[in-house]
């Protein structure tokens, strides 16, 4: 596809984090951009304030007769009115993994995988390179202030690096020269069947690799270790005294975490063993590709995180942070880290994201939120699915040990609730990769 061509292009689900950073690269080329979405949010009024037009919600009227190019996410389902009016229409319909290949392959790619942990690896790595003046393309599943709150970069350098996503097998459009692979835990059961189904995406994934490329991996991790064994391509980071790039001395402050790779010293602003592992990871790369380690250092060094990844949005006698942890085994190390810098109390409002993920984790997103000082469930956020019986925020209520845990299924009772409950010195985490983020927000307009 020779993008050069385009004079019209429209994105279904513009308001998604990949789908806004692919639009807005379109509309800085000069081509007229459009997209729609179920409601409007704070990226489609970015979106909006630039100049690309945004429609809520989807409509077949929002499709015209001059576009050149429809672009979707794989949660855009066949019967979507746009999408069934463009292809009544002969317009061109490419899914926005398709197109991000197209962009990156060409490249010496750098693509990051695994269940948790891709978008702030591969902003790591995107800022490291950024800053070892390398030009590179960037795809990120996340907003990084680096890049303006823009979550893609076109570059002329020689390096691509992508965020390379499980979810539909939308990672297998890339060919990658170095796969980072962070952690491997099962996820999507309505795109697979069971983990095996799951392992074996990856194993497909893996089979993409460009002749000579490798795969840095995390030994810490059974699962990978199981996988990945029996090859010869692997690069291992971890605390194994045979690994490739091993991790030592490893300390968590309030205002930073220290550790050293075969002896050398960083530090990053980011909480908790599993940043240290996402921070490994993003040295072993680079240093792979021939970068040295004063800028890793000093990049790492500087690095301040991801939105939605521990941010911090409000401090005064108490403080809120904003997660996007949606599965369990993200949940755990993330409310294990506030646990470490807290002066007061952790108080999660966790709310759970699909019901299928519910239906197979409400036994352990339990287990992983007891950790809590106090809970909230929100109500369930359906995302893309349609509703199961018997499925709701009231599972893992069920479940919960912690005995000051509640469901409260109306936000605003929710957030009274929760402002008459808050102490000093008190840490309040909105947790989720549905509509918290917005709850959140209201709370810090309306109730603090």
């Amino acid at each position: 596809m020779n993008i050069k061509n385009l004079h019209k292009v429209h994105f279904i689900g513009i308001g998604g984090i990949g789908m806004s950073g692919l639009a807005e690269y379109f509309h800085n080329l000069g081509i007229k951009v459009s997209g729609s979405d179920k409601e409007k949010s704070e990226i489609t009024s970015r979106l909006e304030k630039s100049g690309i037009k945004i429609y809520s919600p989807h409509s077949g009227e929002n499709i015209e007769k001059d576009i050149d190019l429809v672009i979707y996410t794989a949660a855009v389902s066949d019967d979507n009115p746009e999408l069934v009016k463009s292809k009544e229409l002969n317009i061109n319909c490419i899914k926005r993994a398709k197109l991000l290949a197209e962009l990156v392959n060409e490249k010496y790619l750098i693509a990051i995988c695994g269940t948790h942990g891709k978008t702030t690896t591969t902003s790591m790595i995107s800022k490291i390179f950024i800053d070892a003046k390398t030009d590179p393309i960037l795809f990120v599943g996340g907003s990084l202030d680096f890049l303006g709150n823009a979550s893609f970069r076109a570059g002329n350098g020689k390096f691509s690096i992508a965020e390379a996503d499980e979810y539909d097998r939308s990672f297998l459009t890339l060919n990658p020269d170095l796969i980072v692979f962070n952690n491997l835990d099962f996820d999507h059961s309505d795109i697979y069947k069971n983990f095996e189904e799951f392992k074996k995406g990856f194993t497909e994934f893996f089979k993409n690799l460009k002749h000579g490329g490798k795969i840095i991996a995390n030994s810490s991790d059974k699962n990978i270790t199981d996988l990945l064994n029996d090859r010869n391509d692997v690069i291992w980071y971890g605390a194994r005294e045979n690994d490739n790039y091993k991790i030592t001395d490893f300390s968590d402050g309030i205002e930073n975490c220290k550790f050293k790779v075969n002896g050398k010293e960083y530090k990053i602003k980011l909480h908790g063993f599993h940043n240290v592992q996402n921070a490994t990871a993003s040295v072993s790369a680079s240093l792979e590709c021939g970068l040295d380690y004063e800028t890793v250092y000093n990049s790492l060094s500087e690095f301040t995180g991801v939105k939605r990844r521990m941010e911090l949005k409000y401090k005064n006698d108490f403080s809120v942070f904003d997660d996007y942890a949606h599965h369990p085994n993200e949940v755990l190390p993330t409310l294990k880290a506030f646990k470490e810098i807290s002066e007061g109390r952790v108080i999660t409002v966790f709310q759970p994201h699909l019901f299928s993920r519910t239906k197979d984790f409400y036994n352990e997103f339990a287990e992983s939120l007891d950790i809590s000082d106090e809970i909230y469930l929100a109500k369930l956020y359906p995302a893309r699915e349609k509703e199961i019986e018997g499925v709701s925020s009231e599972l893992i209520l069920k479940k919960l040990n912690n005995k000051n845990s509640k469901y409260i299924s109306d936000d605003n009772e929710l957030l009274k609730d929760l402002k008459n409950n808050i102490k000093k010195n008190d840490t309040v985490v909105f947790m989720g990769a549905g509509s918290i983020s917005s709850l959140c927000d209201r709370f810090i307009k309306e109730y603090v």
